[in-house]
């Protein structure tokens, strides 16, 4: 029966709701403090929530129990590529009673039983559940069984099911309480009481199985078999229900009501496909494809990856709790699971070992991935083998979250049988005990404060030539790097003992200085003034942003006689307690643009002739800057060039100049008449077109220059 118009009217009114947990969303939790260490960092974790689990004994578990359809295969698990367990026991010998009790439940070799882990998370990726009696079904599964089906969605495990096996994930049916209902959906589903009758689904708009096939153009299926099967007429009721697809048969009132819908209650748990009609079987066509679209989108909800827990510097994990100790924190891992652990490496951190001990003969791999969790595949580092004590040792790794994977590669031998599959070796399904350790080595907990910018200066040019001074220009530097969290700083100590906690040592190699200290950063102090002052041949500096200069007072001839460097990035620094940038680029002969927007002053700030004797500067942005008001309206020096000394009319700089600036810097830049001069030409050869744009704005503000010349 294909759509008619009416079919149409009313597939637009159904809705879809997706679950209110964003896949994409992280939790954050602080990490366990150390013992302590007062000064120690204490980072914060922020776990995933949108890894999906992958570490599972097979893919499928197919429950053919007692007073269900008892198969030991299906043709969808084949065509997905799917590995399978199963159960199918027919009739309810007490044998059978027996083994289906020991198989969900429990038994002296699997506390848990063959659906979950010793900690309760999920064995298979799915449980699949057969037609057949569904109330009778799910109370011969007694109350522990149920309790396990529903512990295996709650912690992750999807479920898919048909006829009887769509009953029992509801909580009732057409609100009449059954006792064998699991109730992972916590809705109402009706009872269809028919014969076999061939129904039409409709796959509707908004559908996520559309995504897998168009079912031959129309998206609709024929004739897919129903014998007593629920349908989803109050699946509204429901928030983050799915609709899938829809039954079209006029003759019965399950017309145009939801024969099969997903849901997913949060990122954690599984996703619940319960379908009302029997396309399992078929080999081939529409419905061959539609029973395996179910699946598949059921297997792309299962839970997401969890973490044990967070482990601090030099904590030893003990997993060594057994299911009855109701610990899933703390209790042995299962056959080819995973278990994850959390550390927050801080920057200062070396000398890193992540220790696994297997306690009995079990053959356990260790893992190690950075911002994701740490699966086979996803990996950074691994330890494998038989050994029993494992352990992966770094120097130093990246500052941040790392994950820990602990997967047990030993396993049951299974051998199928006619109405199950049995296991020898069953000592691991009661789990295998191990610890897990992470340490490290916290480097530079304490300070590293300059003392004074022109002494750091001294000292290391008299590295190069032991009479030199901080003001000579001629050293060979060509770049510096700033290194923090050193282990070992090498080289001779530029800073002040008596101020600072942790060293500061600067050591050249050729052409390169180096500054390094065991803190994770370098206040400047405050006065950084002269650091940089006279390496002319520097051309690089390297990791500027270690240097902290909250603190500084001035940035007084910061990097005068700097005639190399061609750019400066200035977007680290801080500049709260700042007064003066005087001479900060005098003769930067190749900077073209100064960049102080990142800068937050707060104070008007003393200008000087910051920009004196730079020959190629084309801009410079000021940002909210704000100054004395003498430093700019008298100001003689601020672009004067270093040639014409004794008349500091004449400026270095070239044709066109841009200046970003606030409004008011802008008026009291007009009434200077040393830009005046530079702007109409006067004592220059050439005039100096200069633009001002608003910083706040980008917009030009007009050149209103004062009419008076003063020099």
């Amino acid at each position: 029966m294909k759509i008619n118009s009416k079919s149409i009217l009313l597939l637009a009114a159904v809705l879809t709701m997706m679950p209110a947990c964003s896949p994409k969303a992280a939790s954050t939790v602080a990490a366990d403090a150390q013992d302590a260490t007062p000064a120690v960092e204490t980072p914060y974790v922020s776990v995933r929530t949108d890894v999906p689990n992958k570490a599972f004994y097979k893919d499928v578990f197919m429950h053919g129990g007692l007073s269900l359809s008892s198969y030991d295969s299906l043709p969808f698990l084949g065509a997905l590529g799917l590995s399978h367990e199963y159960v199918a026991l027919g009739s309810a010998t007490e044998e059978n009673k027996e083994l289906q009790k020991s198989i969900f439940n429990s038994n002296p070799d699997d506390a848990n039983g063959v659906l979950l882990y010793p900690d309760g998370e999920p064995r298979f990726r799915l449980l699949y559940v057969n037609g057949g009696g569904a109330n009778s079904s799910g109370k011969r599964l007694e109350e522990q069984g149920r309790l396990n089906f529903k512990a295996f969605v709650d912690n992750g495990g999807s479920y898919v099911g048909n006829c009887a096996g769509a009953y029992l994930p509801a909580v009732t049916e057409d609100r009449t309480g059954f006792g064998g209902y699991v109730g992972v959906w916590p809705g109402d589903c009706s009872g269809a009481s028919t014969p076999v009758w061939n129904v039409g689904y409709i796959v509707p708009e908004g559908s996520p199985l559309r995504k897998y096939s168009d079912f031959g153009g129309d998206y609709y299926i024929d004739s897919v078999k129903h014998h007593n099967g629920p349908f989803f007429e109050r699946w509204y009721e429901v928030p983050g229900t799915e609709v899938l697809t829809i039954n079209d048969y006029p003759a019965y009132r399950f017309h145009m009501q939801p024969s099969a819908i997903a849901y997913k209650a949060d990122c954690y748990k599984g996703r619940i496909v319960p379908i009302g009609g029997h396309p399992e079987k078929i080999e081939e066509g529409e419905k061959y494809i539609l029973m395996q679209s179910y699946v598949r989108y059921a297997l792309e909800g299962q839970g997401c990856a969890k973490a044990k827990g967070i482990l601090s510097n030099g904590e030893m994990r003990r997993m060594t709790k057994s299911t009855e100790d109701n610990d899933p924190a703390h209790t042995k891992i299962g056959d080819k699971q995973c278990h994850h652990f959390v550390f927050a490496l801080p920057k200062k951190a070396r000398n890193i070992e992540i220790r696994l001990e297997s306690l009995e003969n079990y053959e356990l791999s260790l893992r190690l991935a950075q911002g994701t969790f740490a699966f086979k595949e996803d990996a950074k580092y691994a330890a494998e083998g038989k050994e029993l004590v494992k352990t992966l040792k770094f120097d130093e790794l990246p500052a941040g979250t790392w994950y820990i994977g602990v997967q047990c590669e030993s396993t049951v031998e299974a051998t199928p049988t006619k109405t199950h599959v049995a296991y020898n070796n069953t000592a691991i399904l009661n789990g295998a005990p191990y610890t897990i350790s992470v340490k490290w080595d916290n480097i530079g907990t304490g300070k590293a404060v300059l003392a004074n910018g022109a002494n750091a200066n001294e000292t290391i040019k008299k590295m190069l030539k032991p009479k030199a001074i901080f003001t000579d220009i001629d050293s060979t530097i060509t770049k510096i790097v700033f290194k923090t969290s050193v282990a070992a700083p090498a080289g001779v100590r530029i800073d002040d003992p008596a101020l600072s906690e942790e060293p500061i040592c600067a050591s050249i190699d050729k052409d390169v200085l180096t500054i390094s200290t065991t803190a994770a950063e370098i206040n400047s102090g405050l006065h950084p003034s002269f650091f940089f002052q006279g390496y002319g041949a520097l051309r690089t500096i390297e990791n500027i942003e270690a240097l902290n200069t909250s603190e500084a007072l001035s940035f007084t001839e910061l990097f005068k006689d700097c005639r190399s460097i061609e750019k400066i990035d200035l977007s680290s620094f801080e500049a709260g307690s700042l007064h003066s940038i005087d001479g900060m680029f005098h003769n930067c002969a190749s900077l073209r643009k100064v960049d102080f927007s990142p800068l937050k002053t707060v104070r008007p700030i003393k200008l000087g002739d910051a920009f004196r004797g730079m020959p190629n500067l084309e801009e410079i942005d000021f940002g909210m800057m704000e100054f004395n008001d003498y430093e700019i309206y008298d100001n003689i020096y601020l672009f004067s060039s270093k040639k014409d000394a004794g008349n500091k009319r004449c400026s270095s700089i070239p044709g066109k100049l841009t200046i970003r600036c606030t409004q008011s810097v802008a008026a009291k830049m007009f009434a200077n008449g040393s830009l005046q001069n530079l702007s109409f030409g006067a004592e220059n050869a050439e005039p100096v077109k200069i633009i001002f744009i608003d910083s706040a704005t980008g917009k030009e503000i007009k050149a209103e220059w004062t009419e008076v010349t003063r020099y």
